[in-house]
């Protein structure tokens, strides 16, 4: 059965790309190859962005696509996917939002998993590229492979649209090769994403420590609320421990740029308190030999499956 995005996800509401308003944008930081072939697909971070990489475990990195990049690249398949002009099935599409596992209610927070399989014109992208050549230098290896990929998009004024705080490593088995330790997501801010939109937010450092616990993220309906739902989805997002003395550091981005994280980084976002969509997409790197040791287990997008607790 295919989900069609204009009803289940957004009902009648027509999502459109928002025009983008003039921003002060940061001088940039990234410096591109010498040649004019290699400069669509390298890109060199200085030292001081790899080293707070290192020990924070995520950096904004901004300026990654200029804004022509984002309306000829982007915009046009991504608003398709959201409008659902771009059929996706249904284990591809879920909500992880708080009322996401609830059927008929408007979904807060729109996940669509392995986009690019869906769109293969969005596969050897310009970003692609240049996220390639970001992995490589932060993950400091060559054997680099594009994993998964996802959207997102949070509905406006929405104060279930808030994604709890996980690691992305805890939606994977254990017992996964050494070689899969080391991965890196890119999240790209396909509109501006300041605090009252919901941006990322980090413990910095939790990637140097174990795996935390993590539970399965269900309704939070109460009984009486419970009794009146006719179906429940099956848990797809997960959810840490996180104690309250912890520090946790806010990241609000621009249109365009970036948040490099581990897939070890405890992190999350707020609620989309704003009155527009906030909209990101995001695209993981590991190591070529933990690709294929996922693929050889059907692990395809570790969104895509349902979750269990994890401790």
């Amino acid at each position: 059965m295919l989900v069609s995005g204009s009803v289940r996800c957004f009902g009648q509401q027509q999502l459109r790309p928002l025009s983008p308003r003039p921003l002060a944008r940061p001088t940039p930081v990234i410096r591109p190859a010498a040649s004019s072939t290699e400069a669509e697909a390298a890109m060199e971070i200085p030292e001081t962005f790899r080293e707070a990489y290192r020990k924070e475990g995520f950096v904004h990195i901004p300026n990654v696509l200029s804004e022509e990049e984002m309306s000829s690249l982007i915009d046009p398949a991504y608003y398709a996917f959201l409008r659902g002009d771009i059929k996706v099935p249904e284990k591809d599409v879920c909500d992880l939002g708080a009322a996401g596992n609830r059927k008929h209610v408007a979904p807060a927070l729109v996940s669509i998993n392995s986009a690019r399989n869906h769109h293969p014109a969005w596969k050897g992208s310009a970003l692609e590229k240049k996220c390639e050549s970001l992995a490589e230098q932060l993950m400091e290896a060559e054997d680099v492979e594009l994993d998964f990929d996802q959207i997102q998009a949070k509905r406006p004024s929405c104060r279930d649209s808030v994604l709890p705080w996980f690691q992305e490593r805890a939606y994977l088995p254990e017992g996964l090769p050494e070689e899969c330790e080391n991965s890196v997501s890119f999240w790209l801010a396909v509109t501006d994403v300041p605090v009252e939109a919901g941006c990322l937010r980090f413990i910095p450092g939790s990637h140097l420590s174990d795996l935390r616990r993590h539970t399965a993220v269900r309704a939070p309906a109460n009984e009486e609320e419970a009794a009146q739902q006719a179906e429940v989805d099956v848990p797809r997002a997960l959810k840490a421990l996180v104690g309250k003395g912890e520090r946790a550091a806010l990241v609000p981005i621009q249109r365009g740029d970036i948040v490099a994280h581990s897939d070890r980084v405890v992190h999350g976002s707020g609620p989309n308190l704003s009155s527009q969509w906030r909209c990101s997409y995001l695209i993981n790197f590991k190591r070529v030999g933990c690709v294929v040791t996922e693929r050889s287990l059907g692990i395809e997008n570790p969104f895509s499956q349902p979750v269990g607790d994890r401790n």
